[in-house]
């Protein structure tokens, strides 16, 4: 299995938060997992709610409807699930 790690900094106001993942190749598509995300601060960690699965280990990855074909597709798609996931820490307002 092929895998890249990438980092972004979302930022939601003044606030900024690391992310990590692990975007692995799996057949003909990518995942992108969880690798270090911040603290929740209280706010619900249902999976449902912050639009993520489990895999049969419990890793936690991000929860996609079309199969990823690129890297540079999945860092786009980590990117905008951090950006939504910082809001989400900072305001409440699920996405």
């Amino acid at each position: 299995m092929q895998t890249e790690f990438y980092t972004y900094l979302a930022r939601c106001g003044l606030q900024a938060q690391q992310y990590q993942f692990s975007i692995c190749r799996i057949s003909s598509y990518y995942r992108i997992y969880l690798e270090k995300i911040p603290d929740y601060r209280g706010r619900n960690r249902d999976l449902r709610i912050v639009h993520c699965y489990m895999d049969i280990q419990k890793r936690p990855y991000i929860c996609w409807t079309e199969p990823i074909r690129s890297v540079e597709d999945a860092k786009k798609i980590a990117r905008a699930w951090a950006d939504r996931t910082q809001n989400y820490i900072c305001t409440g307002i699920c996405f």
